[in-house]
C-alpha cells in the first residue's frame, strides 16, 4: 500500500498513450492532491507516476503529506525536449503565492511532462503555510 511519504514502487507502462505494451519504466509515488472543493479543505491520496527514475532529491518536497500536489499545463509546443531527472532537479523551484486576501502559501514548483506529452509544471502546495 502507498502512504505519502513512502518509499517509491517501480512497474512497467506504456511507453505512450499510441502503444499499450507494457515497455517503458514507471515509478509509482503516493502524492496528496486537493480535495474537490480546493487545497484548503483537505487532500486525498493519489498516485503520481513519473518514468525512467524517481524524482530527484530536490523535488523530495513534492511528496510530502503536508504538500497538496496539482499541475499546470502549458501546451505541447511548450519545451520540445524531453525531461531528464537532472532537468527537474535543477529547475525545481521554491516561492510564495499570495491571495487576494493576503493569505499565503508555500509552493515547490518543479517541470513536468504530462503523459499527452504536453508540458507544464507539478506545483506543490503546502497546507500548513497559510497565515
Amino acid at each position: 500500500m502507498l502512504e505519502p511519504g513512502a518509499a517509491a514502487v517501480g512497474c512497467l507502462g506504456p511507453a505512450s498513450t499510441d502503444r499499450i505494451e507494457p515497455n517503458q519504466e514507471w515509478i509509482a509515488h503516493a502524492v496528496m492532491v486537493p480535495s474537490g472543493s480546493g487545497f484548503q479543505n483537505g487532500s486525498s491520496v493519489a498516485v503520481l507516476f513519473s518514468t525512467g527514475t524517481e524524482l530527484p532529491q530536490e523535488a523530495d518536497d513534492l511528496l510530502n503529506e503536508n504538500v497538496a500536489l496539482t499541475g499546470l499545463g502549458f501546451g505541447s509546443v511548450d519545451g520540445m525536449d524531453a525531461l531528464s531527472a537532472d532537468d527537474v532537479a535543477a529547475s525545481t523551484l521554491d516561492c510564495e503565492a499570495r491571495t487576494a486576501d493576503s493569505t499565503t502559501w508555500d509552493l515547490v514548483l518543479a517541470p513536468g511532462t504530462y503523459l499527452d506529452n504536453d508540458h507544464g509544471l507539478l506545483v506543490g502546495i503546502d497546507r500548513t503555510s497559510d497565515d
